[in-house]
């Protein structure tokens, strides 16, 4: 499913988080959002899993605005793992992965066999599955990380949002967990800081500064030295991989 922001600003207050913002991305591509801390990330993904209604502009999942579409009618198309995803209330791991079934059941349907097999397939793919009795609060940060994608891949929707996913995560999960992302074929908007993990596991790149876009294209045209220079004011070499041959990004901070 394709998603397409069109001209949206957003405003909290007298600050103005978001200006003008065009954002495409094409069904089933992965698409990282990359900037600075406060550069409108956060508060873009908002907008496309419909928790931020922006004050000009219009988001649209295939041909619907999102707020034209009702909670239950996003959250069958959209899943998200937030940053602050609030999941501090004592339910075991596997009741919480079972909670991305919700948009497809009746109010206080149970869950279903297949609920269940879905719940469980979830959790082996992110290599969780030893930890589906045991409660959620009482997880490490990296540990609760992989169960939210759980939840969200239980969801079983056609798009995926994903706010600083790899947070927490040692880099096996790291890479394992951009793996699987892409792996899916579904359409995935994630925000990330750390540039090679944008480099290597995105299709297309946009890079937000103060509330604006200020390149977007395939990450080895956008993510430049000299656009690294300005936006995170860094230092960037282009290096090869000596395995893989993949261009990566040997970065330091300016003098």
């Amino acid at each position: 499913m394709r998603v397409q922001v069109e001209g949206v600003t957003v405003r909290i207050g007298a600050a103005e988080l978001l200006r003008d913002v065009e954002l495409v991305v094409p069904a089933g591509a992965v698409v990282g959002l990359v900037g600075p801390n406060g550069s409108g990330k956060s508060t873009l993904l908002r907008t496309v899993y419909r928790s931020l209604r922006p004050q000009v502009g219009v988001v649209r999942l295939g041909d619907d605005d999102v707020w034209s579409l009702s909670a239950r009618g996003s959250a069958t198309r959209v899943a998200v793992v937030a940053q602050d995803p609030g999941v501090d209330v004592e339910f075991s791991v596997l009741d919480t992965v079972l909670m991305g079934r919700t948009p497809h059941k009746r109010p206080f349907a149970g869950d279903s066999s297949e609920d269940l097999d879905r719940a469980y397939s979830a959790l082996a793919r992110v290599d969780a599955t030893h930890l589906a009795d045991r409660s959620t609060p009482s997880l490490s940060g990296g540990e609760r990380q992989r169960v939210l994608l759980a939840r969200a891949l239980t969801q079983a929707t056609p798009v995926l949002v994903l706010d600083e996913p790899t947070n927490h995560l040692d880099v096996c999960h790291q890479l394992d967990l951009l793996a699987l992302v892409r792996e899916l074929g579904i359409t995935v908007v994630v925000a990330l800081h750390d540039l090679n993990l944008a480099q290597t596991y995105c299709d297309l790149v946009t890079v937000l500064s103060a509330g604006k876009v200020v390149a977007a294209g395939a990450p080895e045209h956008v993510l430049t030295p000299k656009l690294l220079r300005e936006v995170f004011r860094l230092d960037c070499h282009r290096v090869l991989h000596p395995v893989t041959g993949r261009t990566l990004l040997a970065l330091d901070r300016l003098q």
